[in-house]
């Protein structure tokens, strides 16, 4: 049932039982007050351990909320925020990773910008690191794990950024719908269980920004973005960065269309291919020359990766490179004709 007032909080976990009662407690302390309908559903994405009961088990009977369990089969991050989006009651939907930590008052913020804003469809927050200790490279790679600020201040980010983290997302229902109805579909899984796939949010903020949307940042949704500790390793960075590779492959045909990518792109795969197969060779070549002087490799070792997953991307695409490309334009033409 579809209702017109009031806001969904979606929790989006795989095998998030360890994390899952931090973010419940956080959550649950929420009070939307004056009369805002709001209610919470967890979408367990193909757990093999029991987050669903552990979800229900630390939700207070005396919660404002009312919370909800519902199982997607199919790993993905984008698979379970559409599971979500088929589930919701409410026109807005603010969606919670199940290592994200909601400061005081942030459900009914998230409800009260996007009440405020009629022409956003996205709004995204401040995310503080986690804590506990980081290792020394960790402040510059805040981004990549959705840490930090997404603008310079309030306001609009549609052009500025263009794009807005799939943690504590808040997303408008009609735009979503409107998408749907436009015939759009991710091309891009997210992240898959313990496979760090990349850029569905980016996939998403692209897709409503060609629909007419405004994406907008907001500093006072704040939340603590708790990375376990296992991903703060150099192998965990390295290989986020070639889940970043690839969703860049797959993100072109949007940056082309809306003006912030190539003005072209090579027409087939193996017009690609050699594009992706020399900024792989470039990589390498820096990472050895670092490591002959002596320096730290990270940096050179994270360009490598992204480099590597640009050229698996292509090579899974192949025969499918151009069509992609030709469906994302035939979803702008949709959309651009559709109802606003």
């Amino acid at each position: 049932m579809q209702e017109n007032s009031g806001i969904s909080v979606a929790i989006l976990t795989h095998n998030g039982a360890r994390r899952l009662p931090a973010v419940l407690a956080h959550l649950a302390g929420q009070v939307p007050g004056d009369g805002l309908s709001a209610e919470v559903i967890v979408v367990d994405n193909g757990s093999s351990d029991d987050s669903g009961a552990c979800a229900l088990r630390n939700w207070p009977a005396n919660a404002g909320m009312p919370l909800r369990v519902v199982r997607e089969e199919k790993l993905g991050v984008a698979w379970a925020r559409k599971r979500a989006m088929a589930e919701v009651r409410y026109p807005v939907v603010a969606f919670v990773d199940d290592d994200n930590l909601l400061e005081p008052g942030w459900v009914r913020r998230a409800w009260e910008v996007m009440e405020a804003n009629p022409r956003v469809a996205a709004c995204g927050g401040r995310h503080l690191p986690p804590g506990g200790e980081k290792p020394a490279w960790f402040h510059r790679y805040h981004g990549a794990y959705a840490i930090g600020a997404q603008g310079i201040a309030a306001g609009d980010v549609t052009t500025s950024r263009g794009y807005l983290w799939g943690a504590g997302l808040v997303l408008r229902r009609t735009a979503w719908e409107q998408l749907i109805q436009g015939g759009f579909r991710f091309r891009i899984a997210g992240r898959q269980g313990t496979n760090a796939g990349c850029g569905e949010d980016s996939e998403l903020c692209y897709a409503l920004r060609l629909a007419g949307w405004r994406l907008r940042y907001e500093p006072a949704l704040r939340l603590k973005h708790e990375i376990a500790p296992e991903r703060r390793t150099r192998e965990a960075l390295r290989h986020l960065a070639r889940g970043f590779g690839a969703g860049r492959v797959y993100l072109s045909p949007y940056r082309v269309l809306l003006g912030g990518g190539p003005r072209t792109l090579p027409s087939h795969w193996l017009g690609a291919l050699p594009q992706a197969a020399t900024a792989v060779a470039v990589a390498m070549a820096r990472r050895t020359v670092m490591q002959l002087r002596g320096r730290d490799t990270l940096d050179a070792s994270v360009e490598q990766e992204k480099a590597f997953g640009a050229l698996q991307a292509v090579l899974s695409l192949r025969g499918r490179y151009a069509k992609t490309y030709y469906e994302v334009e035939e979803l702008a033409r949709k959309l651009a004709e559709g109802p606003r």
